[in-house]
């Protein structure tokens, strides 16, 4: 309707959330990005909310997740998948991952490289694959739901890195619903071991 100069105009809006994955393939040719949509199945890179999928039947090729500020689905690194997925930044600094679902560790690898803040909504469960925390410098928000390692998965640390995420875990930080692991490398001179 019109009032004036004025106008107003109604519209509805059904946004409808897709049930297919989005599935890497490392086939895009040129490099190993997870921003190249041709190193995706269907083509394209994984849309906010789309569930991901690394699933060694169809490839075993690493992933550098350089997506910045990534709001995926659940993220599954599927049973026989022996790559890693190690996120990194596009611009040489931070990145950010988060999942409005589950993220499985199935098998390969999950590295959070360094700087990296990993959201996760639903659980994180690394089952039977290795979750690696990374260089430091890396947040961990989980929900209360939290973090299970099964009997086949391996949770890898920087060894300081470990012992600050144990001393944190009773009373770690809250940021809305999520609870906050700050993961620092040990104090310059200082060295870890995996």
């Amino acid at each position: 309707y019109t009032d004036g100069n004025f106008g107003a105009l109604t519209l509805g809006v059904e946004i409808e959330i897709s049930t297919v994955a989005k599935v890497w393939t490392g086939a895009g040719g040129t490099d190993l990005n997870a921003d190249n949509s041709l190193n995706w199945e269907p083509a394209g890179v994984p849309l906010p909310g789309e569930r991901v999928l690394f699933d060694g039947a169809v490839s075993n090729l690493d992933c550098q997740w350089n997506l910045y500020g990534a709001q995926a689905g659940p993220v599954t690194l599927g049973n026989g998948y022996s790559g890693t997925v190690r996120v990194v930044s596009p611009f040489g600094g931070y990145n950010t991952l988060a999942s409005a679902s589950d993220v499985a560790v199935n098998s390969g690898t999950l590295d959070l490289g360094i700087q990296t803040d990993l959201t996760v909504e639903g659980r994180l469960l690394v089952m039977g694959g290795t979750l690696d925390l990374g260089q430091g410098y890396n947040n961990v928000r989980l929900s209360a739901e939290g973090l299970k390692v099964g009997a086949g998965g391996t949770l890898r640390a920087l060894a300081g890195l470990l012992a600050l995420a144990a001393a944190l875990a009773p009373a770690a930080a809250q940021d809305g619903p999520y609870t906050v692991l700050q993961l620092h490398a040990p104090q310059p001179g200082m060295f870890g071991m995996f």
